[in-house]
């Protein structure tokens, strides 16, 4: 493996520092190469100062693992590569959450892997019949088969948001079709 002394100091004052860990004068030094990489890394000016900010604050506390003699640098370099990746990543990952959100507003209650839905008793199924078919395919779909509202929608060949309406409106029906069943029947009982 080839040794890091070939490398020289990125800057006088490194030089003078050189096999201590990096100090607030170094890291002020590489403040404009840092700033300019993070303009190039990032589409808003804000955006580059916080990543910069970010870079710093992390090397000032990972400073004890800075390799006495290595290129400064390349260290504060990676750091902000790093910084920037790890934000991207979140980025991506809230959007993803807040897609997943804006098809179904319940979706954050649920947890992923969804627990198995019990058999549809008699009542249940009766009211369902009872419902138009195109609101009883909707209800099938993503109530007792489980399937996402996006992919209720593909297997329907409908938008996601006719799966949305459909279904709000297809339980509203079917839950005031199972109370009339169940005062019907407690009618009964009590005759």
């Amino acid at each position: 493996m080839r040794s890091r002394s070939h490398l020289t100091p990125v800057h006088a004052s490194a030089s003078a520092l050189r096999g201590r860990p990096p100090t607030q004068l170094v890291l002020d030094a590489e403040l404009p190469r840092l700033r300019a990489h993070a303009r190039r890394l990032c589409a808003r000016e804000s955006d580059a100062q916080d990543l910069v900010q970010d870079t710093i604050l992390r090397a000032l506390v990972h400073e004890h693992q800075f390799e006495a003699g290595s290129n400064l640098r390349a260290w504060l370099r990676q750091i902000q590569l790093s910084v920037f990746v790890s934000r991207y990543r979140r980025a991506q990952r809230e959007k993803r959450a807040l897609e997943r959100l804006a098809l179904d507003p319940c979706a954050w209650v649920r947890s992923e892997a969804s627990a198995p839905v019990a058999p549809v008793g008699a009542g249940v199924r009766g009211s369902l019949k009872a419902l138009p078919e195109g609101f009883r395919q909707v209800v099938e779909l993503v109530d007792i088969a489980g399937y996402e509202y996006r992919d209720a929608a593909t297997a329907l060949g409908i938008p996601v948001g006719t799966v949305m309406s459909r279904l709000h409106r297809a339980r509203r029906l079917l839950g005031s079709e199972l109370r009339a069943d169940r005062t019907k029947a407690l009618e009964r009982d009590a005759a």
